[in-house]
């Protein structure tokens, strides 16, 4: 995990959007000896997939629930 952003549903309840990032083995020969952030995906604490509308909005892949990003509660990896 990356990173946990602490987001409102239009009704105003409070949710959690864990952030998780993929490395990539970019060693010549897959050695695990060079890896590189790869591709990030969005996740509800109940497991449900996020889309991203922009760096401030989200969206609930299943339900169409837009959600808006009040901050970051945990910062992101260096």
């Amino acid at each position: 995990m990356v990173r946990i952003l602490r987001v409102k549903r239009p009704n105003g309840a409070e949710a959690l959007v864990d952030e998780y990032c993929e490395f990539v083995d970019m060693s010549l020969r897959r050695t695990g000896t060079d890896y590189l952030p790869g591709p990030k995906r969005l996740a509800l604490r109940t497991g449900g997939a996020i889309n991203v509308i922009d760096e401030l909005t989200l969206q609930d892949a299943r339900s169409g629930e837009v959600l808006r990003v009040l901050e970051a509660v945990s910062p992101p990896d260096a």
